[in-house]
């Protein structure tokens, strides 16, 4: 059976918080108090009720489910927990209360987070720049409905799966702390002197450069079939760098500022909106003048190594940038950074450990992705739709 999601949720209460709570505070959950890969709210504000938004009309139970009607494609739902009893929701959601005689909170849960559900919001959302939908568009839309002990089993099945993607998340999110734990356990602050380890500057150890820009009004042969990798700041995403959104040919080489970086040399983002990003280059490339180069020399510095030392290092560099709004984070300020700088097969040996971490970290990844898969089906074996995680 399929019926209309409003006739089985009950009308939520408007209040006006200032007569609610007169002289004193209370709990606001907007759209941006909502973690939307987890699904959890995560940071409620506590505001003086004469400082309450205009939005902050609904009064919540536990157990409601927020919806959010801005920005479907996002997803940003979430069940108010105990805790959050009595708090005040903003208009920006759609609350749904379901009548515990007709449906199940969990099973409701799921079926707004699933992607039946997000393709119908994303089809019927209207406003180009922010795309939005009513409340009404919401409560119309069809949910599936089978008997109440078939929803609490589907639920149950489904909150399984998602207990396993969690603590996977979990998992990963724990190996990626492990690296900087490590590197304080054996070589402490990066720029203080231990165990009279020699203190350097990293230019000491390491070659440092940047990229450039061929022109693209002038010489667009530059770029029509190149081969050459070309980094720009703004791809500073992820640890390691295997490919890139644009290609230069040996003309742009020759011709411009930009040069060949090779493998395995450290890339730090300078300025603009990506300051103090960093990758390794895990191939050769060349890259824009916003990107500084280190290359760290073999026989004194391991790569590894120089990387979480400099990632150590960031917060300090953007202090020391000049640019105000925009720092900018200067070669001579990278090249003179103080790194205390430990025995090398003491590197190595920190370098090994943060290889096995990664190797972790990935088989925890492979089954995250396998978890999410399963979930997918699930999701489209109850309510129809791809088999999309």
């Amino acid at each position: 059976m399929t019926v209309q999601l409003g006739s089985v949720v009950k009308r939520v209460n408007t209040v006006e918080p200032r007569k609610l709570f007169p002289d004193s505070e209370f709990t606001y959950v907007d759209i941006s108090s909502i973690d939307q890969n987890t699904k959890v709210v995560t940071s409620p504000k506590s505001l003086p009720a004469i400082d309450a938004p205009s939005r902050a009309r609904q009064l919540l139970e536990a157990g409601d489910i927020l919806v959010s009607t801005v920005r479907p494609n996002l997803n940003a739902v979430a069940v108010v927990p105990q805790q959050l009893e009595d708090s005040i929701g903003s208009t920006g959601f759609c609350v749904l209360r379901p009548d515990q005689t007709k449906a199940d909170s969990a099973y409701l849960f799921h079926w707004v987070k699933s992607k039946v559900f997000i393709d119908d919001m994303v089809r019927k959302a209207t406003g180009a720049s922010y795309p939005a939908v009513s409340d009404r568009i919401i409560l119309e839309s069809a949910v599936p409905l089978p008997t109440l002990d078939e929803q609490r089993r589907i639920a149950a099945m489904l909150d399984k799966v998602e207990e396993l993607r969690a603590k996977r998340r979990t998992a990963i999110a724990l190996t990626d702390q492990l690296p900087n734990a490590i590197f304080f356990e054996m070589f402490g602050e990066p720029g203080a002197t231990q165990q009279n380890w020699p203190a350097l500057r990293l230019g000491d150890f390491c070659k440092t450069g940047s990229g450039g820009t061929p022109s693209r009004q002038s010489e667009s042969r530059y770029y029509e079939g190149g081969t050459i990798p070309w980094v720009k700041s703004g791809e500073l995403r992820e640890s390691v760098i295997y490919q890139t959104e644009e290609h230069i040919t040996p003309d742009a080489l020759n011709e411009s500022s930009a040069k060949l970086v090779p493998k395995n040399a450290i890339l730090l983002a300078m300025y603009g909106a990506t300051v103090g990003r960093l990758a390794i280059l895990g191939i050769p490339a060349a890259t824009n003048q916003a990107v500084c180069n280190i290359i760290p020399d073999p026989g004194r510095a391991n790569l590894v190594f120089v990387f979480h030392a400099l990632q150590q290092q960031v917060s300090a560099m953007i202090s020391m940038a000049v640019g105000g709004a925009q720092p900018n984070i200067s070669q001579n300020l990278i090249r003179n950074l103080p790194i205390c700088l430990p025995p090398l097969k003491l590197q190595q040996q920190f370098a090994t450990q943060v290889a096995a971490i990664h190797q972790t970290k990935a088989l925890h990844q492979s089954a995250y992705a396998r978890a999410s898969v399963l979930s997918g089906s699930l999701q489209a074996e109850v309510f129809g739709g791809s088999r999309e995680g």
